[in-house]
């Protein structure tokens, strides 16, 4: 089962085929992962995912596969002018294979995920989130969180059209993007949950590190965060320099 999910993740150098500086942190808590990352490289443009399914273990990579899946059927060109069209679409296909059409209520199964189209040439980005953000930190050391909307893959009963949003990057600038497994992490000394500030904090701590470095300080961070706390979730941290 990790073979098979492992063969389905993009290969690292894909990023770095299109980016100069990357990483990608994948570290499931069970042997197979509810996170997943998805990318498609077009002409002028590349499609990157991060996502997180409902669960972990057997049950989230279940889903994760489905989701590979249907972004694998329904991203191809037409839809590289929009970000928020590709969740919509990615929504209808979840809430049709769990027959999720009821709107007083919500349904266990779903995705959070962040979605971000880069334009090569112009350096911008188009991104739609569902309840996961992107975070960028700018050469300048400014982090700029991108929130995207409250709303997951799947039935909800405020459901709305998901939004997107542009944002120009320069050269130099890195891209975040990632799942709440590592803020949600427990820790040995606090034992409360990292959240998010600490976890924006430890990326802009580490954003003046080559990619191989930063997955290594953040690997380190994590274990010393946690210490003999079992791992609690799946974890995922995309970081792509520009």
């Amino acid at each position: 089962a990790q073979t098979i999910q492992r063969a389905l993740l993009p290969a690292e150098n894909m990023l770095r085929t299109n980016f100069k500086d990357s990483f990608v942190l994948f570290k499931p808590k069970d042997i197979v992962s509810g996170d997943f990352y998805w990318l498609k490289d077009f002409e002028d443009k590349v499609v990157i995912v991060a996502a997180d399914c409902t669960g972990h273990g057997v049950p989230g990579a279940m889903m994760s596969m489905l989701g590979i899946a249907f972004l694998n059927e329904i991203v191809d060109a037409s839809y590289t002018n929009s970000s928020a069209k590709i969740l919509d679409t990615l929504r209808e296909k979840v809430k049709d294979v769990f027959n999720q059409y009821d709107k007083t209520g919500e349904q266990a199964n779903g995705i959070d995920i962040a979605l971000v189209i880069f334009d090569k040439k112009l350096l911008k980005i188009q991104f739609s989130g569902a309840l996961n953000p992107v975070y960028i930190v700018k050469n300048s050391g400014e982090g700029i969180l991108l929130r995207g909307n409250r709303q997951p893959i799947g039935n909800y009963r405020k459901e709305t059209d998901f939004s997107e949003e542009t944002f120009q990057l320069e050269v130099g600038d890195w891209l975040y993007m990632f799942s709440d497994g590592f803020m949600d992490q427990i820790g040995e000394k606090s034992h409360n949950r990292m959240k998010r500030k600490p976890f924006l904090s430890l990326l802009d701590e580490a954003s003046h590190l080559t990619g191989n470095a930063q997955k290594e300080f953040l690997v380190n961070k994590f274990q010393e965060w946690k210490g003999y706390i079992v791992q609690m979730d799946d974890i995922l941290v995309l970081g792509i320099n520009v």
